[in-house]
């Protein structure tokens, strides 16, 4: 870049001063700015004020919020249908079915009758694959309760309460029974079955059995159970399980000393509790 003199520097700001006052004299003469308007009202109107972020928008009047969105109300509740649906077919139900016009008590020996007096046996299955399914015997015993909602409400309970339930094992059979059925369910049992299926095991180690149910007493399994009125226990005298034991000869003076255990432990439970033992 050439170098240049003061002078020649002020020569040249001065000529540019002096084209700026040039066009800004020509600029007033040939645009005059409008002459100022005054309100006198008290109104002012809208002002928009530019800038580089955002444009605001100023003005006189407040900005108040309007009142909340309400969510409107449906006009029909459908749960309230649906139960006055239910509600036409029970009555219909009543007036036109012959079973439901029957008395109560009639109804209730008809249940008995078909829904009662059997054994369900759960035997024992560590792992899902050892489960079977046994195609023997009656099929849709339960059928009656899938019939409408009414017979459901009246008969649900009667599997449970006149029926007696078999067990083999504790930890793999009676507990997740009881661990996987509703309160009133269990409430409603009045019998289970005991079968030793380690029948050896009675008189080999004659406290381990009462000990099973020491574990119910402890884990309050056995609490679950209020109305149970019998146990009955089918003592298992299969000469396979000698196996367990070798050779070992049965002493029935032991077995009976279990027996009396098992008893003492059942009645500290449950002093209504009947316990019945059977040889097999």
């Amino acid at each position: 870049m050439p170098w240049k003199s003061p002078k020649e520097i002020y020569k040249r700001y001065k000529l540019h001063r002096d084209k700026k006052k040039r066009v800004k004299s020509f600029q007033n003469h040939s645009d005059p700015s409008p002459p100022a308007i005054t309100r006198t009202d008290s109104k002012v109107d809208p002002i928009v004020e530019f800038s580089r972020k955002e444009i605001v928008l100023k003005t006189s009047t407040p900005i108040r919020p309007g009142p909340p969105l309400k969510h409107k109300e449906p006009v029909v509740d459908l749960w309230d249908l649906v139960d006055s649906q239910r509600r036409r077919i029970t009555a219909r139900n009543q007036r036109e079915s012959p079973f439901l016009r029957l008395p109560p008590e009639c109804r209730n020996l008809i249940y008995e009758h078909a829904l009662g007096g059997r054994t369900y046996r759960f035997k024992d299955a560590v792992h899902r694959s050892h489960a079977v399914i046994d195609t023997k015997g009656e099929h849709h015993i339960l059928g009656l309760l899938y019939v409408c909602h009414q017979i459901y409400s009246e008969a649900s309970l009667f599997p449970y309460s006149l029926n007696t339930f078999s067990f083999r094992e504790f930890e793999h059979s009676l507990m997740p029974f009881l661990a996987h059925r509703r309160l009133a369910h269990t409430r409603a049992i009045t019998s289970i079955e005991l079968v030793t299926y380690q029948a050896a095991r009675m008189w080999a180690a004659p406290d381990v059995f009462a000990a099973d149910f020491r574990e119910l007493e402890e884990t309050e399994m056995f609490w679950r159970l209020p109305n149970l009125r019998e146990v009955r226990v089918v003592v298992d005298l299969n000469v396979s399980l000698y196996v367990v034991y070798g050779t070992r000869d049965f002493d029935f003076r032991v077995i009976r000393q279990a027996q009396v255990d098992l008893e003492e432990v059942i009645e500290k439970l449950n002093p209504l509790v009947l316990v019945r033992f059977f040889w097999a």
